[in-house]
């Protein structure tokens, strides 16, 4: 005989044992990120990191923002899965302990959570907050990269306004680019 309960409601409640915090420019597995998150954990419940910017986790609530999160795991692994023929669980997201994860965090202000998960892999209704985060606007200083060859060619003329075209990069080095075309007037 087979049969299936409902689950509970799950009640939210703030963590003490996890305390959420920016730390900046760190290292995981051997790659510096510029934007790292960690949990500072006294327990052993598994959680995972995540990020919204503060005017859209003022505009919801941990409930939401929990079944959301955790539903992208999911789709991620098994989406993963699909495409690459394993069967991994959301556990090899999961944090137990301390733990940090990276984040491509833009200027504004951020939001990190850590998002309790049971041993079940659904929510336990644990979770932690971070501080505000501030990215600030960076002032980038251009300079011309030696491993980098550009080499254009051509003019095209649009409406009255002249477009250089045909660019061609070459590069020595594994940094990203990009190309944008600039009016000659």
């Amino acid at each position: 005989v087979e049969f299936t309960t409902a689950r509970a409601e799950v009640v939210y409640t703030e963590n003490p044992a996890w305390t959420v915090a920016y730390t900046g420019a760190q290292e995981i597995n051997g790659t510096v990120y510029e934007h790292t998150v960690t949990v500072t954990s006294t327990d052993n419940n598994k959680y995972f990191l995540a990020a919204l910017s503060k005017e859209e986790y003022a505009q919801t609530d941990i409930k939401s923002i929990a079944e959301e999160q955790l539903a992208d795991l999911k789709d991620f692994v098994a989406s993963f899965n699909s495409q690459n023929g394993t069967d991994y669980t959301i556990d090899v997201l999961l944090n137990k302990g301390n733990g940090m994860d990276a984040f491509n965090f833009v200027p504004g202000e951020w939001i990190a959570l850590a998002i309790g998960v049971g041993e079940d892999g659904e929510l336990s209704g644990l979770y932690a907050e971070s501080e505000v985060i501030t990215i600030a606007e960076k002032e980038v200083e251009y300079t011309e990269n030696p491993a980098w060859n550009v080499a254009y060619t051509g003019e095209q003329e649009i409406n009255g306004t002249a477009y250089e075209h045909t660019v061609t990069v070459t590069s020595t080095d594994n940094n990203m680019y990009f190309i944008t075309a600039v009016s000659k007037e």
